[in-house]
């Protein structure tokens, strides 16, 4: 459905545009407690109504996701890298070591 609009209004009206001008858009579940063919003019409205949000949720994370990707990527050097190796007291261990040897 995410393909279909942009937004749940945009859906929704997409289904009335269409049912208005005789064309019949129908939701088809093929497994599942709501397995069926559902009319989104009739008494399958309320459920296309909320896969249109689902769709529109779906589409925001989408759009949000690189942005998070962005703003890790923009962080400092020092945050961004992962964490060393070999700490500060791991050095002071190994020169403490390497001279009592």
């Amino acid at each position: 459905m995410k393909r279909l609009g942009r937004d749940a209004a945009e859906l929704t009206a997409l289904a009335d545009h269409l049912f208005a001008h005789g064309l019949v858009l129908v939701l088809e579940m093929l497994a599942g407690l709501l397995a069926g063919m559902y009319d989104p003019s009739g008494h399958g409205k309320p459920l296309f109504a909320f896969l249109a949000v689902v769709a529109e949720t779906e589409r925001q994370n989408i759009g949000e996701s690189p942005l998070e990707g962005l703003g890790t990527a923009a962080r400092p050097q020092g945050q961004a890298r992962r964490p060393a190796v070999i700490t500060a007291m791991r050095r002071t261990s190994r020169s403490c070591a390497t001279t009592a040897g």
